[in-house]
């Protein structure tokens, strides 16, 4: 009722104020938050006694003026903020009001129509009151607003706190608020969910480690994030909205208790250093103290409990950094993340504390520092800690390897751990044992070998001759040297045990004292290594020397031309594509299936081997050719059809075999293996899945070796540079036409001579090498073109040839235009001659490069025409410029008429269709007054002249 009768003696007081200018106008649009405490005017309650009617009159003041900060700190006083705002848009708008600082005891607000200066609505909001009692759930205090169009209200607040009066007064459209206040919700759990996990990882690395450190950290973290909650809202909002009494003590509480903890750390972190140790007094004073302050913030006003925690924080962090000063002074290497932590809290501290205090009135730089500060002192507290405990634990690390040397010098001479000692009765009873002994014989303990009555001399050995033999040193005692004996364990297992002779003594009270050492894994070791020499660990076959060795010895004991023996190379086809497409897993499945055919198949006395990933080499002894042979057909066949790598039977594995029969003439082993591998390469490139026998193929490997030099010296020359261009004119039959035109052709350099095309061409082109020649063509073409340009030359046309596999090369074409602009070049001075064969082979590939460079300017010729798919309709669908008749056709057209009639309608076709016609071979007088007369445009030829260097 009362709360009643104020709004009317308010409202009443109201009527006829005037609002003072400088009102907050929202013109045609609010597209931004805008904060209002410039706008607003401020009056100070010092009696909490002033009304409603009291601040409107007082607006009338001509002394009062607009402008009040965010942030007037630590007040007893009760202010009212009045702000008018002005609406100028035509159409009715939402907004949200909101102080955005959520620490404020005692809010009330009054919304004031300014033209009938009736109230709109009142408000009664604030942290002492339950969060549920707000009009909009929101940590800050966040109001309505709507407004008609051309529409002014008055905004009142009366605020009243024991904590810092921060009151930064927003103002924002529906759709801003929502998305300024999601975009601090992300940035505040960001950091509630590093420290949450940094809080989750420092326990549980305290939990495996055992180490306390981490778990004061992860307490420290969790701390500090209900401190952080706290102060931004939160914690009020989501995990204590009713409890609107400990909301006001939660901040100083939980500023003491992260507090303590960074205390408890700090002084758990530098107690393992003597020169520090002396200042923990001021810790455990400041631990006290922080202590005893948890408990008097239940009791003790807040506005006097924050300024004991901000002195705190000061006064501790302060303390921090001067513990990591002071420690990295004296060396200690774990306080430079200390140093930096404590540094970076320090930052954060003072612009907390200023803001409290007032001295900074933004609200919202602190709360950025606070966020960087949480976010970057969490990671490099972390690696503090870290760095910290993995110092302490290399010294006691450190420390523990020189106890521990010192012990193992004491085992060596009284107990040492490599060898088990024993002491027993005369008749092999046992007395003592040591726990090598234990390990080796398989017994918990010496009291588990007395209660089963274990005897040293019946139940340790496996046969009665290795317990003969021991019992026997043990009466003639030998000076030095070893034993090796087999024993057994109770389990029933075998060891092999290494007695030392020396080791064995009686002594005066009757019993026996030894030692031995048990020796099994190195007997293993050394099984497995002589089995490794020996056979393949894969296949268990023999590996790649062992079957050399056979091999050697068999050429050893044979005389000169007897063929009797056959060796041979499996090699299994396109295994390499099963390993990258299936996995090693079903690779070796192959390889282990092909060695088990090839276990069944040969006989016991013939020598199996896998010498390579893919590939097995066979010895048949005593075996003629023909015998072979059909013993090989058949593993090739097994091979298809017994091995699947796959679920389709579409896919059989196929081998390749190549095989040499030895004539006991062979010089080695190693000779013989290369003529099988020669072998099977020519299985294998003349269409795998085939038995080839070296004396068969003479000529194609002697073929392959050659080709092979020719290999490597086209790869040299590419490298060095070593190809030479040459030119052969191509000569008008038209006076009309005096400029120059030549086709260019290239050699290749061997030592002192010069090879001709004919004798590296042809391999180049059988081994994909020839893109890489016609490229080194093109790009010194395009350099010596760049140079003749300079000269101002009078060549018109150069023709620079293209093989089919050039054409099929998807590079080709951006390699072109790339060196046609490196070296600037005039596109039409190069033609490009390519083969009928070759084109009509990729025609629409070829009909698609043509047209993309003849768009940039390069000319065409079709050459050899006649010689291939002769057709003139595809004169029609190649866009060329030219043609070459193949000089078959010229060389008879004197005496053939057919050969002159398909010159003659060579030619007329092609003028039709608007291409020059070019003539080869031209090699007599004759023949060029015979072109002359049936029309040809051009000829080349000895007539004319002999190729010569490009220069």
């Amino acid at each position: 009722m009362r709360i009643l009768v104020l709004l009317i003696l308010i409202v009443s007081s109201a009527m006829g104020a005037e609002p003072r200018s400088g009102a907050y106008v929202i013109g045609d649009s609010l597209k931004t938050s805008v904060y209002l405490n410039e706008y607003a005017y401020l009056f100070e309650d010092s009696k909490s006694n002033m009304h409603f009617s009291d601040a409107m009159e007082l607006m009338k003041s001509e002394g009062l003026k607009q402008g009040v900060p965010q942030n007037l700190s630590f007040q007893e006083s009760t202010y009212w903020y009045i702000i008018p705002i002005k609406h100028q848009m035509q159409l009715e708008a939402d907004y949200y009001l909101s102080i955005e600082y959520p620490l404020l005891d005692d809010v009330r607000v009054f919304i004031i129509d300014q033209a009938s200066s009736n109230i709109r609505a009142s408000y009664q909001l604030g942290d002492t009151y339950p969060f549920h009692d707000r009009l909009f759930d929101h940590p800050y205090f966040v109001i309505p607003l709507k407004f008609q169009p051309d529409d002014s209200a008055i905004i009142i607040f009366r605020i009243e706190s024991s904590s810092a009066l921060n009151v930064p007064i927003s103002i924002a459209p529906a759709t801003i608020f929502s998305e300024k206040f999601a975009h601090q919700s992300i940035l505040q759990g960001i950091v509630v969910g590093v420290l949450l996990i940094m809080f989750v990882y420092n326990l549980f690395i305290s939990i495996a480690l055992k180490e306390g450190m981490y778990a004061l950290l992860a307490v420290a973290f969790l701390s500090f994030m209900f401190f952080y909650v706290s102060f931004h809202g939160i914690a009020f909002h989501y995990l204590w909205p009713t409890f609107s009494k400990w909301n006001g003590i939660s901040i100083p509480f939980f500023v003491f208790l992260t507090v303590l903890f960074f205390t408890l750390l700090v002084e758990r972190m530098f107690s393992f250093r003597s020169t520090v140790s002396r200042y923990h007094s001021i810790l455990i004073i400041t631990r006290y103290f922080l202590m005893a302050q948890l408990l008097l913030v239940f009791f003790i006003p807040y506005k006097y409990s924050i300024s004991i925690a901000i002195s705190s924080v000061f006064f501790c962090t302060a303390i921090g950094l001067g513990f990591a000063i002071y420690a990295y002074k004296q060396g200690v290497k774990a306080a430079r993340f200390f140093l930096l932590s404590f540094s970076l809290i320090t930052i954060g501290v003072i612009f907390w504390a200023l803001n409290i205090t007032g001295i900074l009135v933004d609200w919202h730089l602190p709360s950025v520092a606070a966020h960087l500060t949480a976010i970057v002192c969490s990671a490099i507290f972390s690696l503090a800690l870290t760095d910290r405990i993995n110092i302490e634990k290399k010294e006691k690390i450190d420390a523990e390897f020189k106890s521990q040397q010192y012990f193992e010098r004491y085992k060596e001479l009284y107990d040492s751990s490599e060898e088990a000692h024993f002491t027993v009765n005369l008749d092999g009873g046992i007395k003592s044992t040591n726990t090598a002994f234990l390990n080796i014989v398989g017994a918990k303990s010496t009291e588990e070998l007395l209660s089963c009555s274990y005897n040293l001399f019946t139940d340790l050995f496996v046969d009665a001759g290795s317990q003969e033999k021991f019992k026997q040193l043990i009466d003639e005692p030998a000076k030095s040297g070893f034993l090796e004996l087999e024993a057994k364990a109770l389990s029933g297992g075998k060891v092999w045990l290494k007695v030392p002779l020396q080791s064995l003594t009686k002594t005066s009270d009757g019993h026996i004292r030894g030692s031995f050492l048990d020796v099994s894994h190195a007997k293993q070791q050394s099984n497995k290594v002589k089995f490794l020499n020996i056979y393949d660990p894969l296949t268990y076959l023999l590996n790649r020397q062992s079957i050399m060795n056979y091999l050697s010895r068999a050429l050893l004991n044979m005389y000169p031309d007897e063929r009797n023996h056959a060796f041979v190379i499996v090699n299994l086809d396109y295994f390499k594509n099963i390993n990258q497409h299936l996995g090693t897993k079903v690779g070796n499945k192959v390889l282990t299936d092909v060695s088990k055919i090839m276990v069944d198949l040969f006989r016991d006395y013939d020598k199996i081997a896998r010498i390579s990933a893919d590939e097995f080499a066979v010895l048949l002894q005593n075996c003629r050719e023909k015998d072979a042979l059909n013993i090989l057909e058949k593993l090739k066949n097994n091979i298809k059809n017994k091995v699947r790598h796959s679920e389709s039977k579409s896919r059989p594995l196929t081998a390749s075999i190549g095989v040499t029969m030895l004539n006991g003439n062979e010089k080695d082993a190693e000779t013989v293996l290369k003529l099988a591998v020669a072998a099977c390469d020519i299985a294998k490139e003349t269409g795998r899945d085939k038995v080839v026998f070296y004396h068969h193929c003479t000529d194609l490997i002697e073929k392959k070796n050659t080709d092979e030099l020719v290999i490597e010296k086209i790869h040299h020359a590419l490298q060095n540079d070593e190809f030479i261009l040459y030119k052969q004119s191509i000569m008008p039959l038209k006076p009309s036409d005096n400029s120059e035109r030549f086709e260019v052709l290239i050699r290749m350099k061997d030592g002192d001579e010069l090879l001709s095309p004919g004798l590296f061409l042809p391999v180049a082109e059988a081994y994909d090498l020839i893109p890489l020649i016609d490229k080194w063509v093109i790009e010194n073409v395009f350099k010596f073109i760049s140079k003749t340009n300079e000269s101002n030359s009078n060549i018109s046309q150069i023709n620079i040839n293209l093989s089919g596999k050039t054409l099929s090369d998807s590079s080709l074409l951006n390699f072109i235009v790339e060196q046609a602009s490196k070296y600037q070049i005039q596109r039409s001075l190069v033609c490009f001659e390519i083969t009928e064969s070759s084109a009509i082979a990729q025609l629409s590939h070829c009909i698609e490069l043509i047209q993309s460079l003849r768009k940039d300017g390069f000319r065409f010729a079709l050459d050899d025409f006649g010689s291939g798919h002769t057709s003139y309709s595809y004169l029609r669908s190649l866009p060329v410029d030219s043609i070459k008749i193949d000089g078959a056709f010229i060389r008879e057209s004197l005496t053939d008429p057919f050969d002159k009639a398909l010159v003659k309608s060579i030619t007329d076709i092609s003028h039709v269709i608007g291409l020059t016609v070019v003539a080869e071979f031209v090699e007599t007088r004759e023949a060029v007054e015979r072109l002359v007369e049936l029309n040809v445009d051009y000829a080349q030829g000895y007539y004319f002249d002999k190729p010569s260097p490009l220069s």
